[in-house]
């Protein structure tokens, strides 16, 4: 309990340091990149405090000067914090949209160009992305996004939102499947305590989107779903033996 309030001490101050840096480099640097920089050093601080980090395997799947769309499953507060520290690509969250009205925190994440979907209208929400997908074009940064929408209260995975795959289809870039394992025993989303450990992130090959259509989204985000789930399940295999 004692790890878990300094942590939370921790979190605050150095989100409101962060955030405060990132709106001012936001006012000078269009490109985002520097707040890129200050989430790298924001996943660092909080991740080195938990006592969490990752064994990271399939980096060399990754051309760096490629931009994708980064899929993770959603168990923990870690999550977003592994994505940005481990992945050596400049990245900008898709978020839900009220995030972004949180003093500080929200305004950063606007100046610094990520993203705000309005999930509770579904035609907003494709409106919204039909934009992303034209800002993203424009951009050199990839997307990361976590499309079970919210975190698991189990651990198992969730259905997957088609969100992220119609942007994938839209812009042609490929999807990256980032499995996360682990994550979820050392902090889950209602437990006022964390546990330090070692999470396992799989990035998995990317997978080619520039042919397929619209009317194939679905095929997709099941093909991607299956791949987390076969992960998963041979990572809980592994595990067991």
């Amino acid at each position: 309990m004692l790890r878990y309030a300094y942590l939370m001490i921790v979190v605050v101050i150095v989100t409101i340091v962060c955030a405060i840096l990132a709106m001012a480099a936001g006012l000078f640097d269009r490109t985002g990149n520097v707040g890129g920089w200050i989430a790298r050093f924001w996943s660092m601080v909080i991740l080195k405090t938990a006592g969490v980090r990752a064994n990271v395997h399939g980096l060399e799947h990754l051309d760096l000067q490629e931009q994708y769309i980064f899929v993770g499953n959603h168990t923990s507060a870690f999550d977003i914090p592994l994505m940005f520290f481990y992945i050596p690509s400049q990245l900008r969250m898709i978020a839900k949209r009220e995030l972004m009205y949180i003093p500080l925190f929200g305004w950063a994440m606007w100046m610094v160009k990520h993203y705000f979907i309005d999930r509770k209208n579904h035609r907003k929400a494709l409106d919204a992305m039909a934009q992303v997908a034209e800002q993203f074009k424009r951009q050199r940064s990839s997307v990361c996004i976590f499309p079970e929408g919210t975190r698991s209260l189990d651990g198992n995975l969730k259905t997957f939102k088609k969100g992220g795959f119609i942007l994938a289809i839209q812009t042609g870039k490929p999807i990256v499947p980032v499995v996360l394992s682990g994550a979820f025993e050392l902090k889950p989303k209602y437990r006022h305590s964390i546990k330090p450990g070692v999470v396992e992130m799989t990035i998995l090959p990317p997978i080619a989107t520039r042919e397929l259509t619209y009317a194939e989204r679905d095929v997709l985000l099941n093909r991607v779903h299956d791949q987390f789930q076969e992960q998963l399940e041979s990572g809980q295999e592994r595990a067991g033996k």
